[in-house]
């Protein structure tokens, strides 16, 4: 992530949600009038009251404020040869309800009633952000020279809390300018899972002693032993950048960032119960550690001159590079069939006390581009650009196993897993290089007409070497299925997109736009070979009067493939013949030729977009809106399967009504639908040429239907109860999602058992209310005080809640009575409820 994203992301939750920070220069361009912030403590000035007495116009960072620009109440400025200016917010907020009451886990376990499946939970809360109780603060202080050759901004953002963030602009106005960054962006899973593990050391989780060895039939032996654990992580990004213009003709940039990425995310991990079957199915949960780096860095050339036409071009180079590093390169976990840390202490032989699974491998990409643009003769104007890319991964090949062998554990006496030693290569040797070519040719063809034609070319070359790894690979540690083969892929293709647009604009109250679209792609090692795309576009803007307008779309594209051929294209490849090895006798590696992948099926695509914006009577705007997308595959349900068609509706309107200066309102709604059906089939052989291949007489066709429904109501009241003085802003939102699952067949029989229902349906409910009171102090009292510019108080009280309901997760306990999954180990961790009530309070102050 860079950092600009990063401190984009920081700023909008900490100065908008959380109000305790301050957003830069042009965040607040960008806020206009009315945008207030979403939580108890916002900035104030988010709320369109930024502007006062003492503070000038917004104006390039580090710039004075322009000529006239000060209001004429202002008084004189000092005789100095600098000028400052600032705001600083200061405040405290805390919770008016018991948003995570405490209470017994578990409850009556003997009747499977957990308490904390229906408690809240501040995990979803939290989730991106830090509105917590306690003391806030932020602020933003910009500095300059009166000949305005120097400037220096600094802003903070939510100071002390874990998605604070800071910047540093300084300028020597027309040829230096540093940035210099920091932030902090949480990423918060859960707050309530449950687990028996806990760390041993950077990378281990280990059980806690005493804890008997489980069974195959009944985990909740575990319960004793359970503690919570939060699960999330946090990121820490500084950052600069630098820009030298020492010539209006040159313009060179560098930058670089470093973020460290420093918790725990959900890790699943099977093979540790006994068989069942021949197959180890048992899962078992852990918090897992992370711990990696991230570093972005590049820089870049820009030269603008005269060419010899006579008119203006200009040629950018450019370098970016990124280093990614996992700083734990495995993961080590303790089998809870295990007492100990011996082979021995297991509860069955061929069981391992351990198993290490490896984390992402650290990588590195090394791109170079040149950008050409120019104008040209008959009021035309060329962009080019050409990128090249390296990208290479060759860490060392981790073990994945939970195989008992004689390699020390790092636990004292322990057995580990197996060594990578009889592998057919130690690393992967991973590269990827990608080449990218773009064009653009925008002519004005009459006063009327412009027209741009566009080729683009993208080459995805893998070039990782092919590693094929022979029958000693096994399926499970019982031996069975060890005569299978499979090999590495090195999936590659190449992208090409070509088109044509007109615009023609024949008066003030017209605009129309014509498009016309080719993709086309060659897959190497995927189930298809080429598919080809054609499509066009349709647009138009109408204004017949400055009181109405409407804008109106309509899109289409065919897509098809020449060849789908999974066994030839992929299968024979990825599970080849390898003379001397037994050959693959297990299909269960495959999945079924006639299933039709939905990124390379043919697709029908159509899309419509209708936008009206009427000013019904003074004071009154309605702006209604309609947007259509239907994805038809085609799929044909005698002969193939997968994702049939996709589609989604949307529509709403907005109603804004301002009555007086001092007072306004808007409400909105927003309906979203989006359906999907998809064809399979049970009782077929997963490697059968067609679903036909099932029991004579049998019904094997299944469709799946998911439908979505999601509506959103906001209502928003600006009032100006004493104008210049107390202002109060009240905003409500609402959002209600349904998520349905249903399963048809034609009629359920021997062939297709348990392949009808109806699944119960996953539902969210979101609800926020705010509402904000802003008092400005008299400017007497302010001066009476010793303080200049303005000094206001604000008041905000804020209401949310999260409500959902999810028949997958509810139910999940640390261990569960689900047939089959009895001795599984679950964190539990998802618990996306909670109701919070907030009031902040603080005072702002300008000069």
């Amino acid at each position: 992530m860079s950092y600009w994203r990063g401190l984009a992301r920081a700023g909008m939750i900490g100065a908008v949600s959380i109000g305790a920070a301050l957003l830069w220069t042009g965040a607040l361009a960008q806020q206009g009038c009315c945008e207030g912030g979403l939580a108890s403590g916002a900035n104030w000035w988010t709320s369109g009251n930024f502007t006062s007495d003492q503070w000038p116009a917004l104006t390039p960072a580090g710039a004075p404020p322009p000529p006239g620009k000060w209001p004429t109440k202002a008084p004189p400025l000092p005789d100095s040869a600098w000028w400052t200016h600032g705001a600083v917010e200061f405040g405290a907020r805390d919770f008016i309800n018991n948003p995570d009451p405490n209470g017994s886990l578990f409850g009556n376990t003997s009747t499977g009633g957990y308490v904390f499946l229906g408690q809240n939970s501040l995990a979803k809360y939290y989730e991106y952000s830090r509105i917590a109780p306690g003391a806030f603060g932020g602020g933003h202080v910009a500095a300059g020279s009166r000949d305005g050759t120097y400037g220096l901004d600094l802003w903070s953002n939510n100071i002390g809390y874990g998605d604070q963030s800071y910047l540093l602009n300084a300028s020597k106005i027309g040829e230096h300018y540093l940035s210099l960054g920091w932030d902090q962006t949480p990423h918060l899973y859960s707050t309530s899972a449950s687990t028996p593990y806990f760390m041993f050391g950077s990378n281990a989780l280990a059980l806690p002693a005493g804890l008997p060895s489980k069974t195959a039939t009944d985990a909740s032996i575990i319960v004793p032993f359970l503690h919570q654990t939060d699960v999330g992580i946090e990121r820490d990004t500084a950052a600069a950048k630098y820009r030298w213009t020492p010539t209006d003709a040159w313009d060179v940039r560098v930058d670089y960032s470093h973020m460290d990425r420093t918790g725990s995310q959900v890790l699943g991990v099977t093979g540790f119960s006994p068989a069942v079957g021949g197959v180890f199915v048992s899962p078992t949960q852990v918090a897992a550690p992370v711990n990696d780096t991230t570093q972005n860095f590049g820089m870049n050339g820009e030269y603008a001159g005269i060419a010899p036409w006579g008119q203006r071009y200009t040629f950018k180079a450019a370098y970016a590079g990124s280093q990614y590093t996992d700083n734990i390169s495995a993961n080590i976990v303790q089998n809870p069939y295990c007492t100990g840390t011996t082979a021995a202490s297991c509860a069955v032989p061929t069981l391992s006390p351990f198993a290490q699974i490896s984390t992402p491998p650290s990588n590195q990409a090394h791109g170079f581009s040149g950008t050409f643009a120019a104008d040209l003769p008959l009021r035309s104007r060329y962009v080019g650009t050409v990128n090249y890319t390296i990208m290479t991964q060759n860490a060392a090949f981790q073990p994945m196993t939970a195989n008992p062998s004689a390699v020390a554990s790092p636990f004292a006496g322990g057995a580990l897993w197996n060594s990578t030693a009889a592998l057919p290569a130690t690393s992967l040797n991973g590269e990827i290089n990608t080449v990218l070519t773009s064009n653009t040719l925008t002519s004005q063809i009459t006063p009327d007409l412009k027209s741009k034609l566009t080729y683009r070319y993208y080459g995805f070359d893998n070039e990782t070497p092919r590693i094929i790894f022979p029958s000693w690979v096994g399926y499970d540690q019982t031996g069975a299925f060890t005569n299978g083969t499979i090999s590495s892929l090195s999936i590659g293709y190449a992208r090409q997109n070509a088109g044509a647009a007109l615009n023609w604009r024949p008066s003030e109250e017209w605009n129309w736009n014509a498009e016309y679209g080719y993709e086309r792609y060659n897959y190497a090692l995927a189930d298809v070979d080429v598919t080809n795309e054609n499509s066009g576009k349709l647009s138009a803007d109408w204004k017949p009067v400055n009181w109405f307008t409407l804008r109106a779309s309509g899109y289409y594209s065919d897509r098809t493939y020449l060849n789908y051929n999974y066994p030839l294209f992929v299968q024979s490849i990825q599970f080849p013949t390898v003379p001397g090895f037994a050959p693959t006798t297990f299909d269960g590696w495959f999945y079924s030729p006639a299933y039709r992948q939905f990124m390379f099926d043919s697709r029908h695509r159509t899309k419509a977009q209708l936008l009206f914006d009427l000013v019904a009577f003074r004071g009154v705007t309605v702006t209604p809106n309609v947007k259509y997308q239907d994805d038809n595959y085609d799929v044909d349900p005698s002969t193939q399967s997968g994702i049939n068609r996709s589609r989604s509706v949307s529509w709403g309107i907005d109603m804004g009504f301002v009555p007086s200066r001092n007072l306004s309102f808007t409400v909105s709604y927003e309906s979203e639908y989006y359906n999907q059906s998809l064809y399979n089939y049970t009782n077929v052989a997963s490697n059968s040429a067609s679903p036909g291949n099932c029991s004579p007489g049998a019904n094997c066709l299944i469709l799946t239907s998911d439908n979505q429904h999601v509506n959103t109501w906001t209502a928003v009241a600006n009032i100006a109860a004493i104008p210049n003085k107390l202002d109060f802003d009240l905003r409500y939102a609402i959002s209600d999602g349904v998520d349905a699952q249903r399963l048809f067949t034609a009629s359920p029989d021997a062939g297709c058992t348990n392949c009808q229902g109806q699944f119960p349906n996953n539902t969210t409910l979101f609800e926020r209310f705010d509402a904000t009171a802003i008092y400005k102090f008299d400017p007497s009292f302010v001066r009476r005080m010793g303080l200049a510019g303005d000094l206001r108080a604000k008041l905000r009280y804020t209401w949310e809640r999260n409500s959902v309901t999810n028949w997958q997760n509810d139910p999940l306990a640390p261990f569960t009575s689900t047939p089959g999954l009895a001795d599984a180990i679950w964190l539990a961790y998802s618990n996306p409820n909670y109701n919070v009530q907030m009031i902040a309070a603080s005072l702002i102050a300008f000069w």
